[in-house]
């Protein structure tokens, strides 16, 4: 069992960098505002220029240039 915990660990650590993150605190309503991973600075991706002057260390996501992606995104949730 440990080494399928480990091997799902591994899985999920992979994917961090594509995740969501808070904007801001929630509000009086418990809504709260998300940015997508090129708008946090954590991937990137050819429909945010200016994700893509980060460092090449980051991982570049595979979204096809122009075409509407979720990774520029600032979503409410």
């Amino acid at each position: 069992m440990p080494a399928e915990e480990a091997k799902l660990r591994t899985r999920y650590d992979k994917r961090v960098p594509y995740a969501f993150t808070p904007h801001s605190a929630r509000d009086k309503d418990g809504y709260q505002r998300l940015k997508g991973p090129a708008v946090a600075g954590k991937v990137r991706c050819p429909n945010v220029p200016r994700s893509m002057l980060l460092s090449h260390a980051r991982p570049t996501t595979a979204c096809t240039p122009d075409k509407p992606c979720g990774c520029g995104l600032a979503a409410a949730a």
